[in-house]
């Protein structure tokens, strides 16, 4: 976990000094709703996202999407978290 813990550090560090056109970084923070069979057993839970994008030119862009999402349950001894990690690529079609 402290791995992990340092090369996001580090991922969004290196993103922080590139103050550069090409690179977007953005987050979010909010509640994460479990549904169907998933829901019978956790509670809502929080979760955080961090998107990083890298413009190839002006209409084209291609990124990464990294999260951390935990849920809670009735027992005191269960919890689940995820880590989701997706790709992304992004065409836009207007000026």
């Amino acid at each position: 976990m402290k791995k992990i813990r340092l090369f996001t550090v580090g991922l969004l560090t290196f993103l922080a000094f590139a103050v550069n056109g090409q690179i977007n970084v953005g987050g979010s923070l909010g509640l994460q709703m479990p549904l169907g069979d998933f829901a019978d057993g956790f509670n809502a839970g929080v979760g955080f996202h961090v998107q990083g994008k890298y413009m190839l030119n002006d209409n084209m862009a291609v990124g990464l999407n990294l999260g951390y999402s935990k849920f809670g349950s009735e027992s005191d001894h269960v919890s689940c978290s995820m880590v989701p990690v997706t790709g992304l690529f992004e065409y836009y079609l207007g000026k």
